[in-house]
């Protein structure tokens, strides 16, 4: 009896020192989440956002051919990040979209209930010579529905036109300008791709346009920074 009543009281010990660890661990993981918010403002506002009827494991993804894939990319962006999040990512990216097209189709993309929503229009816009206010009053438009649908909207600046498609560099600026005042003044996340492709040297097909292999793999890491911790 004495051996039983010994045997009992060293599981309890040792039950009791696995549950300190347990808190340890819950504490550690609690108190590295509070930190990561107060890092990343993203991460803080997705924290204690409603997402009503979206479903928050759902991204869809908005663009043009960038989006879509184009020539010897391989496997475009929305794909890989997908493969990243170990979450669904829908892709709708359209070949020479411009962002008015983007806004025709948004309350359908919608209508799908994604959780996060991915804006990436500009290229097709400043080929076609729409201003830069155009397309930031469409972004803002776009941005606006998605908000108003309780998803929340990322929106991506543009990477550079070189070579064949050097003419379009200054367009491309502005266009960029006007990303990012529309972010600042509606608080929406910018992904920066701009500041991710630089130059764009190795990272672009040789159209100057497109990216490559190594592009799409960067852009989909540059959104997968953002949603990495927020994707449910």
């Amino acid at each position: 009896m004495v051996k039983t009543d010994g045997l009992m009281t060293a599981r309890r010990i040792a039950h009791g020192r696995r549950s300190w660890r347990t808190w340890l661990s819950l504490a550690a993981l609690a108190l590295a989440c509070c930190t990561g918010c107060e890092e990343d403002p993203f991460l803080a506002s997705v924290a204690g956002h409603d997402f009503g009827d979206m479903d928050p494991s759902l991204c869809a993804a908005m663009g043009d051919s960038i989006t879509i894939g184009y020539g010897d990319a391989g496997a475009p962006w929305p794909a890989r990040l997908s493969a990243m999040l170990g979450s669904r990512v829908d892709n709708y990216g359209v070949g020479g979209m411009t962002s008015d097209g983007g806004v025709a189709m948004v309350d359908g993309v919608l209508s799908t209930r994604p959780g996060f929503v991915m804006i990436y229009y500009g290229a097709n816009d400043a080929i076609h010579g729409r201003s830069a206010d155009s397309l930031k009053n469409s972004l803002a438009e776009m941005v606006n529905r998605v908000t108003a649908a309780n998803a929340i909207a990322l929106v991506a600046n543009l990477t550079p036109m070189t070579d064949g498609h050097g003419a379009f560099a200054s367009a491309v600026d502005a266009m960029n300008v006007a990303i990012s005042d529309l972010c600042n003044e509606t608080d929406t996340p910018l992904v920066d791709l701009a500041d991710e492709f630089g130059s764009g040297d190795g990272l672009l097909q040789p159209d100057g346009l497109h990216p490559n292999s190594d592009g799409q793999e960067a852009i989909a890491e540059v959104f997968y920074r953002h949603l990495r911790h927020a994707v449910q």
